[in-house]
């Protein structure tokens, strides 16, 4: 239970640096408008951004689609999924990327 709890720490924690990246890389936003999601950062310059696996950012990026904080590519540019970030602001890991839970007793 505890080594679950740490996985889960150090998944939140790699989140947050993705988010960081991720909107240092991707271009600024104009007239309201998305850039052309072929100048968006790759999966891998991600990656390799913080030292992970491609599989590995993937899966965190993907999770972080389904919270909203992120989008990603309608196909894959050049072979690779594009992703954009949705927040101007950096979330802390603890503030918004832990799920609400119910205690129960």
């Amino acid at each position: 239970m505890t080594e679950l709890k740490v996985t889960r720490r150090e998944s939140l924690r790699l989140q947050h640096a993705l988010l960081i990246v991720l909107q240092q890389l991707a271009p600024p936003v104009t007239n309201n408008r998305l850039p052309p999601q072929t100048s968006w950062p790759s999966t891998r310059q991600l990656a390799m951004a913080l030292d992970i696996g491609i599989y590995r950012a993937r899966y965190l990026l993907l999770d972080m689609v389904r919270k909203n904080h992120i989008v990603v590519s309608d196909r894959a540019v050049r072979n690779s999924l594009r992703w954009f970030p949705l927040e101007k602001t950096v979330p802390t890991p603890v503030d918004n990327f832990l799920p609400a839970r119910a205690i129960n007793k």
